[in-house]
């Protein structure tokens, strides 16, 4: 639920402020950009916003997540 309300308080884009990302640091740290950046992997290849926008293959959706903060926590 979290997720589908882009409401992840580790985005910083989605709380008001505004900073790159913390894995790649090359883009603003969004929730889209979760979905393409490099620094999580291939798992990104399994889902896309498109899937989350629609409610689609959200155990994916979710897997893609979960690596990004696990990725995010060894920073």
């Amino acid at each position: 639920m979290i997720i589908r309300l882009n409401m992840g308080n580790w985005i910083e884009g989605n709380m008001g402020r505004v900073s790159p990302c913390p894995l790649c640091e090359e883009e603003e740290d969004t929730t889209e950009h979760v979905f393409k950046c490099g620094e999580i992997g291939e798992v990104i290849k399994i889902a896309t916003v498109k899937d989350l926008q629609k409610g689609e293959k959200m155990l994916q959706v979710v897997d893609i997540f979960d690596v990004n903060e696990e990725k995010r926590r060894e920073e």
